[in-house]
């Protein structure tokens, strides 16, 4: 499986580069396959983020590879790895994303409380679905006041109805909704 992806990355490098000389914008795509070369070489995705260039580019695809596989020990492995540090804003949105996957609520509530606002700030459109994960953790965990509180604040600064509406769902408060 190696030598057929290292070959099969080696030939589609060859013809991006031919095709680079006549279309501009095509170095996103050799960047790619240039991670995929090494990957198919060293079959060892913690080396392969140590050698490359792009080390954002590929932190970002080899922890979403490793979420999807649910290969936890790699996963740890590359976040202690990270260039930036293990507490960089990509980390952290992969430990949370590791937290949701697992189902570790507790987990997922320590790192959102206090709100990470350096972790969103360039990714804004992510905290709506987080506020939303927070407040489901929190009813997972029986803490309801606390998730109710949330869901209100939600509501009031975001216009954000649904979390509250879970909230009242799970308590069942039907005179509420």
């Amino acid at each position: 499986l190696v030598a057929k992806n290292l070959v099969g990355a080696r030939g589609k490098l060859r013809r991006l580069k031919l095709r680079e000389e006549l279309t501009e914008g095509l170095e996103y795509y050799r960047d790619e396959l240039e991670v995929d070369l090494l990957l198919a070489e060293l079959s060892d995705p913690i080396a392969v983020y140590q050698q490359a260039p792009n080390h954002e580019t590929v932190f970002n695809r080899f922890s979403r590879k490793m979420l999807a596989e649910h290969d936890w020990d790699n996963l740890e492995k590359l976040c202690q790895k990270n260039r930036v540090g293990p507490n960089s804003p990509e980390v952290k949105l992969i430990r949370l994303e590791q937290a949701w996957e697992q189902r570790d609520d507790a987990a997922l509530v320590k790192l959102l409380t206090p709100w990470p606002t350096e972790t969103f700030a360039s990714r804004k459109y992510f905290e709506t679905t987080w506020r939303e994960r927070l407040v489901r953790s929190l009813l997972r965990l029986n803490r309801w006041d606390e998730a109710l509180r949330l869901a209100q604040e939600n509501y009031q600064r975001h216009e954000e109805a649904w979390p509250l509406v879970m909230t009242y769902v799970a308590q069942k408060n039907a005179a509420e909704i």
